[in-house]
């Protein structure tokens, strides 16, 4: 009998072998690593986009068990995430002053007095009551379809809502621009914009930020007093502090 098929089926065992064992034959191994190597978050800190995005905006972001959630829903602090919040009287850190805000993207309630927050007090987590938002929708909005120069005259018969110009940029037809007391009888447009660097709406209380000391304004004082509906739900300021955003007053004169 030839030796040469004896031979042949003897290497063939052998390959048959190694690729049982894992061995492609380069010295590596075939099989994928773990810790989920392929997941998009692997490697990511919390709060990092989960993948590049070329459309903003870019609403998914890695949460702190390396899972890939809406930006909403991810704190990265002390403050528990959307889909983790607590109810009235649960257990909280009792850390003083922690204000956690919440938003879903809605048009309605993308406004800051219109979002859920929850406040930690000696009874646990309790809920702070928002404003009633549920009558303005800057979609149905009547505005001119270009946004107006601040100063202009305007009729606010005509123009009853704010106006939301996208980038975090807001116009107001308004008789306070006159006069402190919104008594005047000429009417302006009013238009506020983000200041560069900030994000275009305003940051969610107790949520991480990464500048310390950043400053961002959102609306303005005069908008707090016009009679344009949804004006009243813009205003704030917020700041990076300790880590979190956290809000500080305007300094709006009492109406």
């Amino acid at each position: 009998m030839s030796r040469v098929p004896v031979l042949l089926s003897l290497v063939l065992l052998a390959a048959c072998a190694k690729t049982l064992d894992g061995d492609d034959g380069s010295g590596g191994s075939s099989s994928t690593s773990g810790g989920g190597g392929d997941s998009p978050c692997a490697k990511k800190d919390c709060g990092e986009p989960c993948e590049l995005c070329d459309e903003p905006p870019c609403n998914t972001v890695c949460d702190g068990q390396g899972e890939c959630r809406s930006a909403y829903d991810v704190t990265c602090s002390d403050c528990p995430d959307g889909s983790d919040r607590p109810t009235t009287g649960e257990d909280c850190p009792m850390l003083e002053g922690l204000v956690c805000e919440y938003r879903y993207g809605n048009a309605w309630f993308d406004f800051v007095d219109c979002r859920d927050k929850i406040t930690c007090g000696v009874n646990g987590w309790e809920s702070i009551p928002e404003a009633s938002c549920m009558n303005f929708d800057p979609a149905y909005a009547t505005c001119p379809m270009m946004m107006p120069q601040h100063g202009t005259l305007c009729d606010p018969s005509e123009y009853d809502s704010l106006c939301d110009y996208g980038g975090g940029s807001y116009c107001a037809c308004s008789h306070c621009l006159a006069t402190d007391d919104c008594s005047g009888p000429t009417a302006y447009w009013g238009c506020v914009q983000v200041a560069e660097g900030c994000p275009e709406d305003a940051p969610l209380l107790g949520h991480a930020c990464g500048q310390e000391g950043q400053v961002c304004e959102y609306g303005a004082c005069w908008l707090e007093s016009t009679y344009a509906y949804g004006a009243e739900f813009l205003s704030t300021r917020r700041v990076c502090q300790g880590g979190i955003w956290v809000e500080e007053s305007l300094g709006c004169p009492v109406q």
